[in-house]
């Protein structure tokens, strides 16, 4: 059913986290459609390496303080989201090592395990359709 915002609602009994869930989804997709809800220029140029007119100092505490991320952690998270990708396309994990930007194998399942919660060889066993966190977007950053 969709209701008159456009908000998708399931018929049927729900639970009550199910509930919530559904409606803050609906709340964020409207701030984000209706342009209340944007990203600041200078989190986007720190992210896309562009410059500012800010000093690089004064960009990365802006970033920080926008986004609650520093810049490497946000580069952590588009790394792992991105070896996610490749290991779930049937790329070896020696490869998604070397094609992620990885130093070692230990490396990548450390970092899968931090951001994703599982080692690489539970992300190729599992079926494509399965979504993980952090997989909401899979285009690396460049």
């Amino acid at each position: 059913m969709v209701t008159k915002r456009g908000c998708h609602v399931r018929q049927g009994p729900i639970d009550a986290t199910e509930r919530v869930r559904s409606r803050s989804l609906c709340s964020t997709q409207h701030v984000v459609r209706d342009g209340l809800l944007v990203r600041a220029p200078v989190v986007d140029a720190v992210l896309h390496g562009e410059p500012t007119e800010r000093s690089l100092r004064t960009a990365q505490r802006h970033f920080v303080r926008t986004t609650g991320l520093t810049h490497g952690a946000v580069r952590r998270i588009e790394r792992a989201r991105y070896a996610t990708t490749l290991l779930q396309q049937g790329v070896a994990i020696l490869d998604t090592v070397h094609e992620a930007g990885y130093f070692d194998q230990p490396h990548l399942t450390r970092s899968l395990k931090q951001f994703i919660g599982q080692a690489p060889a539970q992300i190729m066993g599992r079926s494509k359709a399965a979504q993980l966190s952090l997989l909401y977007k899979t285009a690396p950053l460049h």
